[in-house]
């Protein structure tokens, strides 16, 4: 029990940095990865425009993160990872649709089902951008 415990214990370590971090964003660019995580993080409000009326209105959202494993190494040898919020929906305008099509070089058809976990493992090219933030730091995105 105590080797479990011990193992379980190293995976989910994680160390306290001093006051002011020592965070350093992924440079900007392409990098190849992987499809490391799928995280079905619930149900959020979101302000949406009806494409008719323009009526804006808050809608309860489906949201889930897709995590990425960069190549890149950060400054300790560990890779970057990197996380893209999107809605939980597969419709053709979506951009999870969209994402799947790209990664997967197939155009889903309605009617049809798609499981996410499908994904995982799947090796991809992940463009990271970097954007300005509060207090001049800078942020990296997907």
């Amino acid at each position: 029990m105590s080797t479990v415990s011990s193992t379980i214990d190293n995976i989910w370590s994680i160390d306290v940095p001093q006051p002011g971090g020592d965070y350093t964003p992924c440079p900007a660019g392409n990098y190849p990865g992987r499809i490391c995580g799928l995280f079905d993080i619930g149900h959020h409000p979101e302000e949406k425009t009806d494409e008719k009326t323009k009526a804006k209105s808050m809608v309860d959202t489906h949201k889930f993160a897709l995590v990425f494993e960069l190549a890149e190494k950060q400054a300790n040898g560990k890779p970057f990872t990197m996380g893209l919020k999107l809605t939980w929906s597969m419709h053709e305008k979506s951009t999870f649709f969209k994402l799947v099509t790209g990664i997967t070089g197939i155009k889903l058809q309605p009617n049809t089902t798609f499981n996410p976990c499908s994904i995982l493992g799947t090796p991809v090219l992940v463009n990271v951008v970097q954007k300005p933030g509060k207090e001049n730091k800078v942020h990296a995105n997907v």
